[in-house]
């Protein structure tokens, strides 16, 4: 098979802000008999995204333009990840690749250059809840321990300027991002799945979503990241009672913007 046609395989994204509830969903998506997610550990999109940065630094001392080390960077990214995930969808039987990792919102736009024919969903959970559950994972798990900054200012900032780039990319990706929230995939899961198949190109009927949910039900869909241990349908815990009143003060003082921009009542 040439590159040309590795480059048609369609390639799609789900993203969203760490513990929005993007790996839950990841396994619903993974049920669809067309839908191939991987993994989220092993993926090393992120990583090669990243890599760009250190020609950056040393942009005086090379022989050709940082511009055309990016478009050569770009074009092996795009590569990469389409051989990768055609393969694993060859060995799975199935049609499409949805990918996801927390940290792939700030190349939204990269990401719509580097996969043209890729369409995007933006998942939005109440900003109090995802500093909240960020808050609880980063104390009980060392790597998101790691992960997460401990001073509640820089999570917020962290969480915003994340939000923002997404948010903002719907005005160059036309038609190839939208969002979704998360609560209503929870109270509405059937609805919602329908809206993201068809977004993403996968065969959208009754028959198909009653199959997710019944693999759901019955516990037997795939886990597609290391935090999530059971992909079942649950209501979240209510980890923002559990916060000091001053640190929901200072979480609603900041985050008021995030709030009137995605939709969302203060608590």
């Amino acid at each position: 098979m040439d590159v040309v046609d590795f480059l048609r395989f369609p390639v799609h994204f789900l993203l969203g802000f760490s513990r929005s509830g993007t790996s839950l969903v990841m396994s619903y998506l993974r049920g669809h008999s067309q839908i191939e997610t991987g993994y989220e550990e092993p993926n090393s999109l992120y990583r090669l995204l990243t890599a760009i940065r250190w020609s950056e630094e040393y942009e005086e001392e090379l022989a050709v333009p940082i511009d055309v080390i990016k478009g050569i960077h770009d074009s092996a990214i795009g590569l990469h990840t389409t051989f990768y995930y055609k393969r694993l969808c060859d060995i799975t039987k199935k049609k499409i690749a949805v990918l996801k990792h927390p940290w792939l919102n700030v190349y939204t736009r990269q990401l719509g250059e580097i996969f043209p024919q890729a369409h995007f969903i933006g998942l939005l959970r109440h900003p109090y809840d995802v500093i909240a559950s960020t808050i609880d994972f980063r104390n009980s798990d060392r790597q998101a321990g790691l992960m997460f900054p401990e001073d509640l200012n820089k999570l917020m900032d962290l969480y915003w300027r994340h939000m923002r780039i997404l948010w903002n990319a719907r005005n160059v990706l036309k038609g190839r991002l939208i969002f979704v929230k998360f609560e209503e995939f929870i109270g509405a899961p059937g609805k919602v799945l329908g809206t993201m198949f068809k977004h993403y190109g996968a065969r959208v009927g009754n028959e198909e979503i009653s199959e997710v949910l019944a693999k759901a039900s019955s516990g037997s869909l795939e886990l597609t990241a290391r935090v999530l241990m059971t992909p079942k349908l649950i209501t979240p815990k209510n980890k923002w009672s559990k916060l000091s009143k001053d640190d929901q003060d200072r979480i609603r003082n900041y985050l008021s913007p995030a709030l009137e921009k995605f939709g969302y009542e203060d608590k």
